[in-house]
């Protein structure tokens, strides 16, 4: 997943417990993204190991 995940209420984090197994993350593309550090925090939380 890449640009737009923090439009979700969750971050996003729907979109992985859904099947999602990438990310694009910081502003590597034409729009901001969600930063690195709340990234691997919600993959944490969402049990994946980082």
């Amino acid at each position: 997943m890449a640009a737009e995940r923090g439009q979700f209420a969750d971050g996003g984090a729907c979109l992985f417990r859904g099947g999602a197994n990438a990310a694009i993350t910081g502003d590597m593309l034409t729009t901001t993204g969600t930063g690195i550090v709340s990234d691997i925090e919600m993959f944490k939380k969402l049990g994946y190991e980082v």
